[in-house]
């Protein structure tokens, strides 16, 4: 199988990258790399079934590009900062990343339409 994993550089996507991989599945990571690390998958470096794609998941044309032949897609994509969330306080402070979260939903959903 042929996997899709946006966010892939990140904590949660490296581990899903690792496990697909380890399946014997084909992966492409996708991150634009502002959290995600490429030091999280550098073990996969070098390997045929393996690829990192450094670009937004608000670029559909790019990401329609990167999951062409997925099977799967794996939206983890996300802004990892909760320290913030949860607090009426600071509604206006988490608003711009919970927007940008479902933008980058919605950006995924337009991709998949267009593979």
């Amino acid at each position: 199988m042929k996997h899709l994993v946006t966010g892939g550089a990140g904590f949660i996507g490296s581990h899903l990258v690792d496990a697909l991989i380890a399946r014997g599945d084909e992966v492409v990571a996708y991150d634009n790399l502002s959290n995600g690390k490429p030091a999280f998958l550098a073990q996969h470096q070098g390997n045929a079934r393996f690829r990192l794609v450094h670009a937004d998941v608000m670029d559909t044309a790019d990401l329609a590009l990167a999951m062409k032949g997925a099977d799967t897609v794996w939206h983890v994509a996300a802004d990892p900062d909760v320290r913030t969330s949860g607090s009426a306080a600071t509604c206006q402070a988490t608003s711009a990343p919970f927007m940008a979260s479902a933008r980058s939903a919605v950006s995924m959903t337009s991709a998949c339409t267009k593979r």
